[in-house]
């Protein structure tokens, strides 16, 4: 299950009810990049300087700058997707 940190801790007295379920997550599994991805993907993350805080979105573009940015260089990335690059 997804979970979060910080102050979001319940004990079970204060649960009124819980519910097992076994159906695993859905899961977005993003297709294999196209050669236009990885060239593009390459050129910009060859741009993002040391140091850089960069949001990325969906898709095979972003995913091939993520590959390329992982383990290059310190960055900060502002979360609102995180795909299988990371």
């Amino acid at each position: 299950m997804p979970r979060v940190f910080g102050d979001s801790l319940l004990h079970i007295s204060e649960v009124d009810a819980i519910v097992e379920n076994h159906v695993p997550l859905l899961e977005m599994i993003p297709p294999e990049p196209e050669p236009e991805d990885e060239i593009i993907g390459k050129q910009i993350a060859d741009l993002v300087p040391d140091g850089a805080t960069i949001q990325l979105g969906v898709g095979g573009i972003p995913n091939s700058i993520a590959r390329y940015l992982v383990g290059t260089r310190t960055w900060e990335y502002i979360p609102r997707f995180l795909g299988r690059a990371w």
